[in-house]
């Protein structure tokens, strides 16, 4: 019998397999939460730039707004109709470009901006994207009120709310009245 106890396999006789086994598991469980971490942290990111890059886009569209009704040929002020209207203002004879281009959402690039419209105008854009925003501070004086929102549908793009609520009290059209003059009593 003390023959067969020595001919045993070597595998039974060797501890260091298990070990070595179990340190390779322990690697890959590490390996694995590390990849999790650097992806997690890769798409917050990508998240973080897509939201700086609407911000940014969604000012263009609030200035080509305001460019849009600042700039009437006739004197009539008006928002735009369309958002090809920013790019190509038909009010015009010759092209007048308030934007550049009509730019896609950068968090939902196969949606549509959703539009604000006042009147049957638009008198500014928000992104449709769902998902809550990284960022709640610090934004441009232009921007009020982003910082309590609590999706990217609540950043509303839009042109003075002066503006936009006299639009609306009138069809979407508003006429422009000159300052009215204050002058001091006589006695």
């Amino acid at each position: 019998m003390s023959r067969r106890c020595r001919q045993a396999p070597a595998r039974l006789r060797s501890p260091s397999r298990g070990v070595l086994l179990l340190g390779v598991l322990v690697f890959l469980a590490v390996a694995s939460y590390t990849t999790v971490l650097i992806s997690q942290r890769w798409a917050d990111e990508r998240q973080r730039m897509a939201e700086e890059d609407l911000l940014y886009v969604g000012l263009q569209y609030r200035l080509a707004i305001e460019s849009y009704y600042q700039r009437p040929p006739n004197g009539l002020r008006q928002l735009p109709l369309r958002l090809e209207d920013l790019v190509s203002d038909p009010r015009y004879p010759m092209p007048v470009r308030h934007i550049r281009k009509l730019y896609r959402d950068p968090l939902a690039p196969n949606q549509d901006w959703g539009l604000i419209r006042l009147g049957g105008r638009i008198a500014g854009v928000y992104s449709q994207a769902s998902g809550q925003p990284f960022r709640t501070a610090n934004f441009d004086p232009r921007l009020p009120n982003f910082g309590t929102a609590k999706t990217y549908a609540d950043w509303r793009f839009t042109f003075s709310a002066a503006v936009a609520a006299s639009g609306a009290a009138s069809g979407g059209t508003t006429t422009v009245m000159p300052p009215r003059v204050l002058t001091p009593m006589m006695r």
